[in-house]
């Protein structure tokens, strides 16, 4: 599979795809970065609402397609209406927060996360609502941080979130 290829597509998760979303999450290199080991019941428990409606953070879980091939997942919300501990330090409303993995870990240090967020990220930005991407990944989590940096990211330092310590990066639109 080239990396230049095709561009990645980014559509809503369905009901049908929490079987994959199941695999994925108990993947080794995704559940040692995700929630653990989770069954497809606590799955299905935690997206099925979130894939009717927009929930009140506007949180979208989105599958990661390249071509037909589904290859990964993010999730955007808006970072002002999460709360539950997390982003009290933001106050801009056109704040998005983004979570995303590949599935496939051969597919990992081949810059395919690195072209993933840029074009995730030019999605986002499309939306005039949007003025800043954030994301948090745990600051051990090279990988994640090298992608977002090779997009422009800047590092705001270390934040203690509900799951922890997290570096927070952000982009704002130019």
């Amino acid at each position: 599979m080239s990396i230049q290829a095709e561009r990645f597509q980014f559509r809503p998760l369905q009901p049908d795809d929490l079987k994959l979303l199941c695999d994925w999450l108990n993947r080794y290199h995704v559940a040692e970065r995700w929630d653990g080991q989770l069954s497809e019941a606590e799955i299905r428990s935690r997206y099925i609402d979130r894939l009717k409606k927009e929930d009140s953070t506007g949180s979208s879980p989105l599958v990661v397609q390249l071509g037909e091939r589904p290859i990964g997942f993010v999730q955007r919300y808006w970072a002002t209406r999460v709360g539950n501990g997390w982003w009290s330090q933001i106050s801009d409303p056109g704040t998005v927060g983004i979570d995303f993995f590949l599935a496939d870990f051969s597919m990992l240090g081949k810059g395919f996360g690195t072209k993933m967020i840029a074009e995730l990220v030019e999605t986002l930005f499309a939306n005039p609502e949007i003025t800043t991407v954030i994301s948090d990944p745990a600051p051990d989590n090279t990988r994640s941080i090298r992608a977002l940096e090779r997009n422009g990211f800047i590092h705001l330092g270390l934040i203690d979130t509900p799951d922890g310590k997290s570096l927070l990066l952000e982009k704002k639109r130019f």
